[in-house]
């Protein structure tokens, strides 16, 4: 158990940018507005940061899942920008 909890920690930012991306992409595309799906995007981002930092044995606020998110809707803002093309 302590090798898959070790795994997550490790590639936590990449999650976090993987994840901002794919939501950021998906609801832009079904919106048709990249502003909704970067606003979507950030709130969740920001949502789970709060949760991390407000329960029980969590693991804090970070600063730099936030920033692995700004970059991941930025690359999802960049991948439905080209889908317009």
């Amino acid at each position: 158990m302590n090798k898959i909890f070790t795994f997550f920690q490790q590639y936590d930012k990449a999650f976090h940018f993987l994840a901002s991306a794919l939501v950021m992409l998906v609801v832009a595309l079904l919106a048709h507005s990249l502003w909704v799906g970067a606003g979507i995007a950030l709130a969740g981002g920001l949502a789970k940061e709060l949760y991390d930092k407000f329960r029980a044995n969590g693991t804090g606020f970070s600063l730099a899942d936030l920033l692995a998110d700004a970059a991941g809707i930025a690359m999802g803002g960049v991948i439905y920008g080209i889908t317009l093309v």
